[in-house]
């Protein structure tokens, strides 16, 4: 499934024109050219968001043991 930058952007909470900025410095998947438009492969963008929330997870985790 293909995702719309106003799609990526709404399911990110971010402008559209962010969702660029996340492509060029915070290694998001970069889009797909179909026809003349832009979309997103459905499965990138949620492996990035897991990706992104399993590293929160693992620093949040780090931070408590080395508090112990």
């Amino acid at each position: 499934h293909l995702l719309s930058a106003r799609q990526v952007a709404a399911r990110l909470s971010v402008s559209r024109p962010y969702v660029y900025t996340l492509i060029k410095d915070h290694g998001f998947p970069a889009p797909i050219k179909v026809g003349s438009k832009l979309a997103w492969s459905e499965s990138e963008v949620s492996a990035w968001i897991e990706a992104r929330a399993e590293a929160r997870s693992m620093g949040d985790l780090l931070t408590i043991l080395r508090s112990l």
